[in-house]
């Protein structure tokens, strides 16, 4: 509203103006001089330009700043052009492209901060006022209001309360969005895609037996035994109680026959004659 209806600014500036005239009450202030009709965070989206409500609204909301006749009478006025363009618009929008490189902000933080802003104004603090109260950087304030990264919630919380809004609802505010970033994080690294060993795996299994040993051997022979354990285990589990008996058989002749081609011999074992031992006893005797 505040950047296209230039009838709704005009309105806007007129009730700052009325506010600080008359002892520039705080949100809260105004709202209890309404009869609670109109909530503080309709205020604060009102005095920052971010949004028209309703004429009652409005027209409640400048009578707990004036009982001037001539400046409800203005007040009332500015709101109708308001309403008028803002009909204009809907009827004849405005067709311009959005700005060529534009970053797509997340919307949850989007939204977190155009509200932290309006309490800002609405507090009437700038980013170098805010900073003093709260012992911030300048810069590190900015940030929290404008910059694509997640401000971190105790500094969101410092700011929300130096502009007299309930810090530790805007921490939680901030926390549930640093909560729900790690969470689709994490929902990405889940769903990511495999890698290749895991690709050579799922192939693998669905082979013969005698296939995923002679695969299972070959990788270990290359050095890559936990790449060979693993398709062996994988295999266990998924394939049926015959296939498992038939890979243990073909693992033990792939076995067999690689100690065979890398000149392996293994000696046979020597049974010892069935006298030698009656033999044995006999000399002990």
């Amino acid at each position: 509203m505040h950047d296209t209806n230039f009838e709704a600014a005009e309105l806007v500036r007129v009730l700052r103006r009325l506010r600080e005239t008359h002892g520039n009450p705080t949100l809260a202030a105004i709202s209890r001089r309404t009869g609670e009709r109109v909530s503080a965070a309709t205020l604060s989206r009102l005095f920052a330009g971010r949004n028209l409500p309703s004429m009652h609204a409005v027209y409640v909301t400048a009578r707990a700043l004036t009982r001037d006749t001539a400046e409800l009478y203005a007040v009332r006025e500015l709101y109708n052009r308001a309403t008028q363009e803002q009909y204009r618009r809907r009827v004849r929008p405005d067709r311009r492209a959005p700005a060529v490189g534009t970053s797509k902000k997340d919307p949850g933080l989007q939204q977190l901060q155009d509200d932290l802003e309006a309490l800002a104004l609405s507090a009437g603090l700038s980013v170098r006022q805010i900073a003093a109260r709260t012992g911030i950087p300048k810069s590190t304030v900015g940030d929290a209001l404008h910059y694509d990264r997640l401000p971190r919630p105790d500094v969101v919380a410092a700011i929300a309360g130096a502009c007299g809004g309930d810090a530790d609802a805007w921490r939680r505010s901030a926390e549930d969005l640093v909560r729900a970033k790690e969470e689709a994080a994490k929902s990405g690294r889940e769903h990511a895609a495999p890698s290749p060993s895991e690709v050579l795996i799922d192939a693998a299994v669905t082979r013969s037996p005698a296939e995923i040993a002679a695969l299972a051997t070959n990788l270990k022979g290359k050095g890559q035994t936990a790449l060979a354990t693993l398709l062996v285990e994988t295999a266990v589990k998924e394939r049926a109680v015959e296939d498992v008996t038939a890979l243990a058989v073909a693992l033990l002749g792939s076995g067999a026959e690689a100690e065979r081609e890398h000149g392996v011999e293994v000696p046979e074992q020597k049974q010892e004659p069935p006298s030698s031992w009656r033999r044995w006893r006999g000399k002990a005797r």
